[in-house]
C-alpha cells in the first residue's frame, strides 16, 4: 500500500503520513484496524491530487504550444499523456 501512495502523493503528503507511522511505532501491536485505516487515503485525497494532475497536465501543454509544439489530432490525449507521466512521478 506504501508503494502505491508512493506513486501517488506530494512530498508533503509522504511526511505527513510517515509522521503519523512514526507515532503508532512506539506503541507496539497496540494498533487497531481504525488506527490503520485513518493512515490510508481518502477519497478525496485522490481526487484532490487528480485534479493537480489535471491542471499541471495543461500549463505544461499551454507552455509546449507557446514554445511552438503541435498535434495533430486531439490534444487531449497529449494532456492525458502528461498527466500518466506526472502520475509516475
Amino acid at each position: 500500500m506504501q508503494k502505491i501512495q508512493d506513486t501517488v502523493l506530494t512530498t508533503k503528503e509522504k511526511l505527513k503520513r510517515d509522521r503519523g507511522m512514526r507515532k503508532l511505532k512506539g506503541n507496539g501491536d497496540s494498533r487497531n484496524d481504525e488506527s490503520i485505516a485513518n493512515l490510508s487515503l481518502s477519497d478525496s485525497d485522490i481526487s484532490n491530487r487528480r485534479k493537480v494532475i489535471v491542471k499541471e497536465a495543461k500549463k505544461t501543454w499551454e507552455v509546449g504550444k507557446k514554445l511552438g509544439f503541435s498535434v495533430q489530432g486531439d490534444e487531449e490525449i497529449v494532456i492525458e499523456e502528461i498527466m500518466r507521466i506526472e502520475g509516475q512521478q
